[in-house]
């Protein structure tokens, strides 16, 4: 490989250039290249970047609120700035699981942005080619960064885009305009909050002629997005006395064992396609620290395939598609302090909520909610400076919710900043819910990848 900048000092190494960012985002549309691919539905998104000089991996994972589509994204880039503009190559890979649009597949994009015009004006324009299609589109935009005060900048941006054999089964030329205004607000130096509003005109849509232009309409979206980003620093260690805020987000892929029944006259149990990995739940979590004392929230989503078995041979059975979400609240007391291993004691509750989707000619959709009492222990063990080793397992119900429910989780974590750690878990979470009509008795299990950020 080519050299790309100084040699490396000794003593150095390729972490004293390290950044990251990663972060949340919902929106009210899932729309790209000025199509609305999800017909009206919002979408739920999740990001994260690490980078070491000019070179990016970006992990993206996004779903559906309402009908269970997930998109993962995974993009390889290279970026450049200097005194009046910047420049960026990178190679990105789109997976749709449940629904095969177009824009999926694998590309190439480059871009550059010249950011030294009057009145605080930028100017960008970026080109992707689909390997899959033989395609390019490519998108012009103007807008300005306005900073009204230290902390709260706005964002007015226009923009226009042109297809070129990207989306095969679009109009070439003209594609869509689009006008926006984004607000970020800062935080604290590492966290920011963003909003954004935009509406999209689509150019010569011709539905009679090319299908895909049927996703290519006007429409006004909204989006909001909590960001973490930052580098290396040198660690600092809390005083105890203040109180600590810990954000984490995750990827937990689970199989999914077991059966659901919801309500009388339901056309019968549910039960899942499989119960191989292949279900992605996506997780965040809140977590606030004071001396022996903390507070957590964590909360958790997925959506699966599954089916009603025919009660004879000669009949289909019922496809459905099931959610499952779950929030915990907890309140905990560390029992054991020792010098590098810790015991809490946690005392909450959980919230379940089960919707079960039977994929006739006409959909019906049914759900219940319910809450269990928990208590349970979480224990760490600081193995080296970077490396902790923790532990938590939890039961609950007690006949009051469900008839039984319990989860345990073990992992590795390793700090790679000041506050910034990534970690590898496995959890095994089981409910056994029985009341009336309603009957739930599913476990989940399966690897988890992690991320989190102390404030």
């Amino acid at each position: 490989m080519a050299m790309t900048g100084e040699v490396q000092a000794e003593g150095e190494s390729v972490l004293d250039d390290f950044n990251y960012g990663y972060w949340v985002d919902w929106s009210s549309r899932h729309t790209s290249r000025g199509r609305d691919y999800l017909d009206g539905d919002g979408a739920f998104s999740q990001g994260i970047y690490f980078g070491s000089g000019p070179f990016g991996l970006e992990l993206l994972r996004s779903g559906a609120m309402e009908n269970g589509t997930e998109e993962l994204n995974l993009g390889l880039s290279y970026y450049r700035e200097f005194e009046c503009y910047s420049c960026y190559g990178a190679y990105e890979y789109s997976d749709w699981s449940t629904i095969g649009f177009q824009v999926g597949g694998h590309s190439l994009e480059f871009g550059a942005t010249y950011f030294d015009l009057p009145a605080g004006l930028w100017v960008s324009g970026d080109v992707e080619y689909s390997l899959n299609r033989r395609g390019f589109f490519s998108e012009l935009t103007v807008g300005a960064d306005l900073e009204l005060t230290d902390r709260l900048t706005l964002t007015p941006a226009v923009s226009v885009g042109f297809n070129s054999g990207y989306v095969d089964e679009g109009h070439d030329g003209l594609n869509h305009a689009v006008a926006s205004l984004s607000a970020d607000f800062s935080l604290t130096e590492r966290v920011t909050l963003s909003a954004s509003v935009a509406y999209n005109w689509a150019i010569d849509s011709d539905l009679a002629v090319y299908s895909d232009d049927a996703l290519l309409r006007d429409f006004l979206w909204t989006g909001l997005t909590v960001s973490v980003g930052g580098g290396s620093e040198a660690r600092s260690v809390s005083s105890g006395e203040d109180w600590e805020i810990i954000f984490g987000t995750s990827v937990w892929v689970t199989a999914f064992e077991g059966s659901i029944s919801t309500g009388a006259g339901s056309p019968g149990e549910v039960q899942p396609l499989d119960d191989s990995l292949d279900q992605i739940h996506t997780g965040l979590s809140v977590e606030a620290q004071r001396g022996r004392w903390c507070v957590l929230a964590d909360g958790a989503y997925a959506s699966f395939g599954a089916e009603v078995p025919a009660p004879l041979p000669i009949f289909l059975p019922t496809p459905a598609e099931v959610r499952v979400a779950g929030l915990q609240l907890a309140a905990g007391y560390w029992v054991v302090d020792a010098e590098r291993a810790w015991v809490d004691f946690l005392v909450g509750a959980r919230y379940h909520h089960v919707e079960t989707e039977y994929l006739f000619a006409a959909p019906e959709s049914r759900e219940f909610n319910w809450v269990d009492p928990t208590v349970g222990l979480r224990a760490r063990l600081e193995l080296w400076d970077d490396w902790e080793l923790s532990g938590r397992a939890e039961w609950g119900g007690f006949g009051i919710g469900s008839d039984a429910f319990w989860q345990v989780d073990v992992g590795l974590a390793y700090e790679l900043s000041d506050g910034l750690s990534v970690e590898l878990r496995y959890q095994h979470l089981e409910v056994d819910y029985r009341r009336g009509d309603n009957a739930v008795e599913f476990g989940l299990k399966g690897p988890k990848l992690g991320l989190n950020y102390r404030f």
